[in-house]
């Protein structure tokens, strides 16, 4: 279903349950709790951004 496929996440940026939250499906790909991975946001609302995850960030890689 639509909602097991999506991951309610933050940016490394945001601190929990004060700023607003990613929610980003990632279809068939195994993610983690904790990890950080790149994501392509595609739309946004008043308190959300919206979009789906395409890679995982290697340890040690500043985003870009």
């Amino acid at each position: 279903s639509f909602v097991e496929e999506m991951a309610f996440c933050r940016s490394e940026y945001d601190a929990p349950e004060v700023d607003n939250e990613c929610l980003l499906t990632f279809g068939a790909q195994n993610i983690q709790a904790g990890n950080f991975y790149r994501a392509l946001i595609n739309d946004s609302s008043a308190h959300e951004l919206y979009g789906e995850i395409v890679q995982e960030r290697s340890a040690g890689n500043s985003p870009q």
